[in-house]
């Protein structure tokens, strides 16, 4: 059963930018801004909010289901989607936030079940966790606090627990039917796993979101590191070029210097070489790919830091064929034979009996 689903954004390579070959049953979802067509080889939708002109039916609706944001699916005050679901034994007794289905005696279209009265606080997401951070730098996480009442809030936020900090506002007014955003920075200062934070919210309820980041790699010297072992250029045709980028990530604190010998034709070096790249940067060596015929070409090239380290990277790249804009005049040439006209002969000389 795929009920009270919220779909928004998907794609696919073929039909079926949400669902493909679904054949339960589907409704009471929001199925909004996918690939074209939306469906494909499914069950009929019924109470579903679906944009395209085909969905009109069966309780269906296309009109625009008006999310608060594009990063909050849950519904505006005057979304058609409110109350025009359809109640079944599948809906459960709790939306996506956790809060009761049904509100107002009908199921709402889509994961959230609109309103309730005063105010309500929810955050997302439940938890945050960094990935690794380089000491003294800050990754930077969002939190999002909604309220699903129709009475505003003033909520107080913080962050606790070493290397994590708040870093807006630590007072701020959530309207009805709407959200903040909260924004959250891990700075380590040391190696190690920090599993000891906490996001804390105030205010129609209160909420808190534990935090956790690590710090498990670091050098003074500097550090080569490549995010792949092999650049792939994207096929061209013969006596085209294409392009593609090496990432080069310096991982140590001191400056990294370095460049990329030993390869050659069809591949050439366009920019990025040499390089010095600073502590805990990254840099971009673009390479540019220039077959002069037909084939798979792949070649090994060797990046070299400090006059010491090296590392070997694959460069690889194919053609398409060539169309073949010869048949055309070919043709032409074969049909203008065929159509000439014949020579035209000389009658024979008439015979004269005695010459």
């Amino acid at each position: 059963m795929i009920v009270n689903n919220t779909f928004v954004g998907n794609l696919a390579s073929g039909s079926g930018g949400a669902l493909y070959n679904c054949t339960n049953m589907i409704c009471n979802n929001i199925i909004w801004g996918n690939g074209e067509p939306p469906l494909s080889l499914c069950s009929t939708p019924r109470n579903c909010c679906i944009n395209g002109a085909a969905y009109v039916y069966y309780g269906n609706t296309n009109v625009d289901p008006k999310f608060v944001s594009t990063s909050d699916l849950r519904l505006q005050p005057d979304s058609v989607c409110i109350n025009a679901g359809k109640n079944t034994s599948n809906s459960g007794t709790q939306d996506l936030w956790g809060d009761p289905r049904v509100i107002g005696g009908v199921a709402d279209m889509g994961a959230y079940e609109f309103g309730t009265t005063g105010s309500m606080m929810r955050v997302a997401p439940a938890s945050i966790t960094f990935p690794n951070t380089f000491r003294g730098e800050t990754s930077v996480a969002e939190v999002i606090v909604g309220n699903l009442g129709d009475e505003s809030f003033t909520a107080g936020a913080s962050a606790l627990g070493t290397g994590f900090r708040l870093l807006d506002a630590s007072s701020f007014i959530v309207p009805a039917y709407s959200c903040h955003v909260a924004t959250i920075g891990f700075t380590p200062q040391a190696l190690g796993n920090y599993n000891n934070g906490s996001a804390t919210f105030t205010g129609a309820g209160g909420a808190a979101v534990p935090l956790a980041g690590v710090l498990t790699f670091e050098t003074t010297t500097p550090y080569l590191y490549l995010h792949t072992n092999a650049v792939q250029f994207p096929s061209a045709f013969p006596l085209e070029t294409s392009s593609a980028s090496l990432y080069v990530a310096n991982w140590g604190q001191e400056t990294m210097f370095g460049y990329v010998t030993n390869f050659g034709a069809p591949f050439s070096l366009v920019s990025g070489s040499p390089f010095a790249v600073a502590g805990l940067r990254y840099t971009n060596i673009t390479f540019r790919f220039s077959p002069t015929m037909e084939g798979y070409f792949n070649d090994w090239a060797t990046i070299v830091v400090s006059g010491v380290t090296s590392y070997s990277f694959l460069l690889t790249g194919d053609t398409v064929p060539e169309p073949l804009c010869g048949i055309p005049v070919l043709l032409a040439i074969l049909l203008r034979r065929r159509t000439s006209p014949k020579a035209t002969l000389r009658p024979p000389r008439p015979r004269v009996v005695g010459e």
